[in-house]
């Protein structure tokens, strides 16, 4: 699937991870498959700074769960 909008311009809600305008409000999808969206306004962030907090959570569990040493 092809994502239309610019990376900058790119929102998804935080709660339930559908598209949503930049601002708290309407939601523009229902999330991925089988979701729908969370019934409050929206709470938008970039989904490329989304997908960064989410990598680095998890670099950080690795880093801890290895003592360190990352294979």
């Amino acid at each position: 699937m092809t994502r239309r909008r610019a990376p900058e311009r790119d929102y998804i809600c935080r709660r339930c991870g559908c598209a949503c305008h930049p601002y708290p409000g309407k939601h523009l999808g229902g999330g991925s498959r089988g979701m729908k969206a969370c019934r409050g306004p929206s709470v938008p962030v970039l989904r490329a700074e989304f997908h960064a907090g989410v990598t680095a959570v998890v670099a950080e569990l690795r880093r801890r769960s290895t003592g360190g040493v990352l294979p």
